[in-house]
């Protein structure tokens, strides 16, 4: 389902979702956005997670490092290790930064006594750790519409996932 969620409803925004409204990303982007545009105005109600905000940016970097060195996102993490000065100046990630901690989101924090929960998901669901605790939260908070590009979710009953493409 495209990201037409519907107005008044309470939207768990996964990182990619972010990531897309930021960095620009062919045939997902402009949905992103439209959506955020829409949890900027109120129509939706968002919420989203201290982890999600941070992978977002950690991609903005990612993304930014590969466009200024002119390498590939494959290998990039072992290849910073080696060249930790190309991590000294990303304009870009500030930028993101500065502009996530504006949006009306809330932030939900993921706490360590939820992990018994989070594996007994990972187990059920099939869904590695980051995506277990976004269901966790979701079940914490009473949310079942997802904002998210990744397939996985879709295995998870009582989730409607909302994705920028068809």
């Amino acid at each position: 389902m495209p990201l037409d969620v519907p107005d008044g409803q309470r939207c768990m925004l996964d990182a990619n979702i972010l990531y897309y409204c930021f960095v620009e990303t062919a045939g997902v982007s402009d949905e992103c956005r439209g959506l955020l545009g829409r949890v900027l105005t109120g129509e939706v109600d968002a919420i989203t997670s201290s982890r999600a905000l941070g992978d977002c940016v950690h991609k903005t970097m990612l993304a930014e490092v590969s466009q200024r060195n002119g390498r590939s996102r494959e290998r990039l993490i072992g290849w910073l290790k080696q060249h930790p000065e190309a991590l000294a100046d990303l304009p870009k990630s500030r930028e993101v930064c500065s502009r996530l901690v504006r949006l009306p989101l809330e932030v939900a924090k993921y706490e360590a006594a939820t992990l018994p929960q989070v594996i007994r998901i990972a187990e059920r669901h099939q869904l590695l750790m980051g995506d277990a605790e976004i269901v966790a939260l979701m079940q914490r908070h009473g949310i079942t519409h997802l904002a998210t590009n990744d397939d996985d979710f879709d295995r998870v009953p009582g989730i409607t996932v909302w994705k920028p493409r068809p």
